[in-house]
């Protein structure tokens, strides 16, 4: 086996040479018309990688700043309905969700309570911590995966210290209940 790997020519290293700029000729007549002027001319110049990638990004992203992937545990039943509404109103679901956030904003705390309230057996007296309640055959929960630009997700963060919910989940839970 070494016989055969030594008798094969090693490859050559490819040499990577920088490109020209083109002219390209709008009049389509391959440099016949000599008339062209210079202004009517594009020329394309290469650039870098990191100039390319600069460059790129989403819609989203350009208006707004960076997006942050999150994912959200919401009951199915509700999932459902603000799914639908979402479409309904030819909306996305982050548009959705802040808006219902945004628009529960003043009476939060108090939803969000109740929130809680409905997920908990009180226990008596003799145990601090309540017993979160078991949900019954089709109440189960739906994850939600958004990308939710990075500010607007520490918006929602803050709400969440605010109002003492348990998690982000339970936030946008309770103002989507509110709104629907």
């Amino acid at each position: 086996m070494s016989d055969l790997t030594e008798r094969l020519p090693k490859p050559m290293p490819r040499k990577r040479t920088p490109l020209a700029p083109i002219s390209i000729d709008p009049t389509g007549t391959d440099g016949e018309s000599a008339q062209a002027s210079e202004q009517q001319k594009a020329t394309i110049t290469p650039r870098s990688k990191s100039e390319r990638r600069k460059s790129v990004a989403t819609p989203a992203a350009a208006v707004t700043g960076k997006l942050r992937a999150t994912s959200l545990s919401l009951p199915a039943a509700l999932a459902a309905r603000f799914t639908e509404e979402a479409r309904h109103q030819d909306t996305s679901l982050v548009g959705f969700i802040l808006k219902a956030v945004s628009d529960s904003a003043a009476s939060l705390g108090d939803l969000v309570q109740a929130e809680q309230a409905k997920d908990r057996v009180p226990t008596g007296d003799l145990f601090p911590t309540p017993v979160v309640t078991r949900r019954g055959r089709g109440q189960g929960s739906t994850v939600i995966s958004v990308r939710i630009p990075a500010d607007n997700l520490a918006v929602l963060d803050r709400l969440v210290t605010q109002h003492k919910a348990a998690s982000r989940s339970q936030l946008v839970t309770a103002a989507l209940r509110a709104t629907l």
